[in-house]
């Protein structure tokens, strides 16, 4: 019996990696039109999903950038600053180092931990902006 596994996609500067996770609960029922089933007999089709995909093995992913959706870090980092309104004329934007790529990825966003405080920032528009550490991340 084929393994069908959910990917999610992490597009990064200077790295894309891809999170897996077992879907048991899915049966094929077109492989060639990408439709399957869940456990509840509603089908899925491939090509209405929008922040993850399903896929029929893990053969097509580079190995070094493929995890465990349970893992709670990808190993990335960055700086991530604040992005203020333009109304906020002369206030200087908070600025973290050290901050961490989580695997979590609500509504497709991208969230960083920042190491020293342990807050946990959005990667959204008008929210704020990431530039990778290069001395932390092998790229």
């Amino acid at each position: 019996m084929k393994k069908i596994y959910e990917i999610w996609t992490y597009s990064l500067i200077g790295k894309i990696f891809f999170t897996y996770k077992e879907r048991p609960d899915l049966t094929i029922v077109d492989e060639e039109r990408g439709i399957f089933k869940d456990s509840n007999g509603q089908l899925i089709y491939k090509s209405s999903l929008h922040y993850f995909t399903l896929c029929i093995g893990l053969g097509a992913f580079p190995k070094n950038s493929l995890f465990k959706d349970e893992e709670k870090y990808l190993p990335y980092f960055a700086t991530v600053t604040q992005d203020l309104p333009g109304s906020a004329r002369g206030l200087k934007p908070k600025i973290y180092k050290n901050c961490q790529l989580l695997t979590e990825k609500p509504s497709g966003y991208l969230l960083f931990e920042h190491k020293d405080s342990g807050e946990i920032l959005k990667i959204a528009m008008n929210s704020n902006t990431y530039e990778p550490s290069k001395e932390l991340c092998d790229f």
